[in-house]
């Protein structure tokens, strides 16, 4: 009796890798990053991105179009994937930054002069978003600013030196200018409200 041959794990593991390595997904994910940075208008990360990007494209060609040893077109094509998706993961985060403005100004009104701005990853649970504005202006100017109640807006202010600290019904914002070499840096932090029980409130 003739025994049925099942596929090996090999055999599963070469179709997966031989997928995640095609030139077509290299492609889609190449047009996806150019499309992406086409939008781009600007930003700290956009250097970065586009140099990625080149290299991705390099890797593409070794590994997919020129000849040479199979070692080398196989680590060619994994360094072209990888870098295609660090292209991506840096543009998405380059597009967010460009709008931090306008993300800030939904909650309050942004401090005008500013030179620079920069995400800045979530740090706990109640935290919907902070950012790292440059300024060329003291701190002292940051807080003059904010003590104008035009400024603020319809927020209660809790503090208002060394930081500005404020408060509405659902969340906590904390404005904190701090002095460079430059001018200031400004700290800009939104969190959720927690009642006494450690709930968020909604």
């Amino acid at each position: 009796m003739n025994r049925i041959k099942l596929p090996s794990a090999n055999k599963k593991h070469g179709f997966i890798k031989s997928v995640f390595l095609s030139r077509y997904t290299v492609l889609l994910i190449a047009i996806g990053g150019v499309i992406y940075l086409a939008n781009l208008s600007g930003g700290r990360l956009v250097p970065l991105t586009i140099g990625l990007l080149v290299f991705a494209i390099y890797s593409a060609y070794v590994g997919f179009l020129k000849k040479g040893y199979v070692l080398w077109r196989y680590k060619s094509q994994s360094a072209a994937v990888i870098a295609f998706l660090l292209a991506y993961f840096t543009a998405y985060f380059s597009g967010i930054e460009q709008n931090g403005i306008e993300i800030i100004s939904k909650q309050i009104m942004p401090y005008p002069n500013v030179s620079e701005i920069m995400l800045v990853p979530g740090t706990s649970k109640n935290m919907v978003w902070e950012w790292l504005l440059d300024s060329p202006d003291s701190p002292d100017k940051v807080i003059s600013f904010y003590k104008d109640e035009q400024n603020t807006r319809s927020w209660t202010v809790k503090l208002s030196e060394p930081m500005i600290l404020l408060e509405n019904e659902k969340y906590k914002l904390t404005i904190s200018p701090v002095k460079n070499p430059k001018g200031s840096q400004i700290y800009y932090s939104l969190k959720k409200r927690i009642n006494e029980d450690g709930i968020l409130l909604k």
